[in-house]
Order: structure tokens, then sequence, then C-alpha cells
């Protein structure tokens, strides 16, 4: 697993949970060789790893793995989230937490993130394995303690539900952790909170859908909600749709949806929008619904100058709200709530490069001086701090 740094955090946010439905994904590729390699070896430590969680506990954490402002916003949605009655699951307040007596650790991938840059370079292979490694890390009960220290080691509790945050995740590596769970015969469920968002706005054998989607970073992440809407268009048999993405700046984060609107027309595009998704922690849910509502309203400036280009009924879905509603219904539907009396409780751990790494993340993306898309490639366990029981 990897060696991770651990510090305790009080979280809070608020938003509001729409409801979703956990989504298979269906799969084409073949596993990389990091998890060909794991499989093969029924002795390693990384199959003990999985094998022995294969069996999720109630008494273990939900985890939550991305970039330190994904972990961040989606594991305070979750620990302030008061959306489902906790009695009948049904929604609505009922004053007690949603996830009452959980544990909800943060694993910040400060190693690799942002993810930007390998998308951009086109370095899928290594996206993939990334996830992979950071699902071992959030099964695995031991982390290092310091990366300047690595014989000195602690022990965390494993995870019995996993989010992963982030849009490169939910495309280049779901395939291969899929392949390595269901391998293992492991009962381990992994959420992706942007194909959730998607399954909720791609009813089957639709067509001529348009969604947005207001990014975190560069326009080079947008090939993953490429990759993804492409995927579940084909699996929900929808026809004619497209899916376009452009990030919000922080000064966008009150007005994301005007910022968005207006990117939107000035790329030529002209299809009135059905659904408008939010990828991006610091973008204001509750700022953005205000605005599509004013949009929608009669005789305003906005409804006069957007109206036209989003349609009636047009729905609203944020990542972090779907994922902890999403993490709500398996936790119910499987019996795997802690049953704890206490309020929920917030954990972080960081991946960490090697002092000695040979490079640091994004140095290998290219050879230096080469105009083409050659990769110094370097494998990543020489890389990131590991560790043996």
């Amino acid at each position: 697993m990897y060696k991770l740094m651990k510090k305790y955090i009080l979280a809070a946010a608020a938003a509001v949970v729409l409801t979703s439905c956990t989504v298979k994904p269906q799969y084409t590729q073949p596993a990389i060789t990091y998890v060909k390699d794991i499989l093969a070896d029924t002795k390693s430590e990384a199959y003990g790893i999985v094998s022995r969680t294969a069996s999720p506990r109630s008494g273990d954490a939900i985890y939550v793995i991305g970039t330190p402002a994904e972990c961040e916003k989606m594991a305070g949605v979750m620990l302030a989230s008061d959306v489902f009655d906790n009695v009948n699951g049904r929604e609505g307040h009922d004053i007690l937490p949603d996830f009452a007596g959980e544990t909800i650790i943060q694993l910040q991938d400060m190693a690799n993130s942002p993810y930007d840059d390998f998308i951009e370079a086109g370095n899928y292979q290594y996206l993939r394995e990334i996830a992979v490694r950071n699902l071992i890390s959030a099964l695995d009960s031991v982390y290092c303690i310091s990366p300047y220290d690595v014989e000195v080691s602690g022990v965390k509790t494993p995870a019995k539900l996993v989010v992963m945050a982030s849009a490169a995740n939910a495309a280049y590596g779901c395939s291969d952790i899929d392949t390595l769970l269901s391998s293992v015969g492991s009962d381990i469920r992994v959420v992706y909170p942007v194909r959730e968002m998607f399954a909720q706005v791609l009813p089957k054998e639709a067509k001529g859908l348009s969604i947005g989607v207001i990014s975190d970073g560069d326009n080079s992440v947008s090939g993953a909600y490429s990759a993804i809407f492409q995927q579940m268009s084909r699996a929900a048999q929808v026809s004619s749709s497209t899916c376009v993405s452009f990030p919000a700046s922080p000064t966008d984060s009150t007005d994301a949806l005007t910022s968005f609107l207006d990117d939107y027309l000035a790329a030529g595009y002209t299809s009135p929008l059905d659904a408008i998704l939010i990828d991006n922690p610091a973008v204001d849910v509750v700022a953005v619904q205000e605005k599509l509502d004013s949009i929608n309203s009669k005789m305003t400036v906005d409804s006069m100058n957007y109206g036209w280009i989003v349609r009636e009924g047009c729905v609203v879905l944020d990542a972090a709200s779907t994922a902890s509603a999403t993490c709500y219904k398996i936790l119910r539907s499987e019996n795997l709530f802690s049953h704890r009396i206490a309020y929920p409780r917030g954990e972080v751990y960081m991946t960490h490069l090697k002092p000695d790494a040979p490079v640091l993340a994004h140095e290998y993306l290219r050879e230096a001086g080469s105009s083409d898309q050659a990769y110094l490639v370097v494998p990543y366990n020489e890389r990131f701090l590991t560790v043996t029981k």
C-alpha cells in the first residue's frame, strides 16, 4: 500500500441531496499489467489486502479518494448531511445526521493530483494504476506516520465503501478496479459520483439530450467526461445526444451557470440543455439552482438572455450531494451502518512522494526535449511511499 500521512479534521458543509441509483459500469478494455500481476500472485501483499477485506464490515469506514478539494467537499457534505429519515430511509430531515456513528475518511492524493496533466498528455495507463493503488490503500489497515521515516507505521480503519471522487478515476480507473474486485470475489462497493449523475439524466433509449458539465480544472479534463458519457450512452442506447463541459474559475463560483452558458454559446452550441451537472467543489450549488430558477421565470433579464438555451425542467445535479445520497442508500440496503450512537467523524490521510523519488509527479509526462507523446514512465512503487507488513 502507500505510506500515508494522517491528520484529523472537523468538517461541516450543507447541500441538498438528490436521490441516486448505483451504477454498474460496462467495460471492454483489458486490465492493466498491475492488476494482472496482482491476480497472478495470490501470495502478494496487494492480493492479500483485497481478499481480506472482501466482505465489508459495518464497523469499518467510508473512504473518499481524490484531489484535496474534492475530498474535502464530498466528505464535508456527508458529515453534515441530514436529508434522509434514519428510521424509514425516506427523504426528510430528522435532526439526526444521515451518517451518524460513521467514520468518513479522506484519502487525498497529494502525490498525483491534479490529474489534468496526465489527461492532456494521454497518459491514461498511469491514471488507471493510480486509481487501483489508491483503492488498495483504502482497503489496507496500515499507514506511515511520516514520509521521512518509512519504518514507523500506524493502524487505520479499512474501507467498507469507497467513493472515487475524480472524473479521471471514473473515466480511466473503474474498469481495472471492477476487474480486480470481481476477480477476487470482493463485495466492496465503489461509487463514482460522475457516473451516478450521468445515470440519472440518461434515461434508456432517449435521444436528442444535451448535458452540460461545470467542471474543475482546465479543458483537458473534458476528455474524461466525454469518455464516460459515450460509454454510458451506448449502454443506455441513448442516441443523438451531446455532453459539453467547461471549467468554472474561482471567480465564477457564485455565478457559475451564467459563465457556463456564455461559454456554451460562444462555442457555437445551440441545443437547449436538459441537465447541468456540477463537478467542481468550488461552485455554489444553491446559487446555480437560484440562477436557473431566475432563467426559468418569465419576464426577467436572465430569462430573456438565456431562457431559450435551457430547456424547461432542466435538472441540476452536483457530485458531492450525489455521492452522499448514493452512499446512504448502499449502507442502508446492505445493512452496513455501524449503528454507533455518535456524530459522524472525519479523518484525513494523504499520499506522498518518496523523499528520494527519481522524478516529481508531473515531470515524467513527456521526455525532456521531446515534441511528441513519448513518456518517461517511472514505476509507481519506485516513486511513492509503500510499506510491507
